[in-house]
């Protein structure tokens, strides 16, 4: 749970997703890359997250 302050720059949508994946999928990863993109893989669904700049909001989208 290294990322975990990572939480506090993302949006609160993306807060109330990982409570709630955190409490339902047993196997969970996630990651963040250089670009500030932060990933969520969750039993074959993979979510992609911009993190939030000081100029732009960006939301999550589902990846298929």
């Amino acid at each position: 749970m290294v990322a975990l302050p990572l939480f506090e720059r993302v949006s609160f949508f993306i807060h109330n997703l990982w409570i709630t994946l955190v409490h339902n999928v047993n196997c969970l990863f996630f990651l963040v890359d250089n670009l500030g993109n932060f990933y969520l893989r969750t039993c074959g669904k993979l979510f992609c997250f911009m993190i939030e700049s000081e100029n732009k909001n960006k939301e999550g989208e589902l990846m298929e």
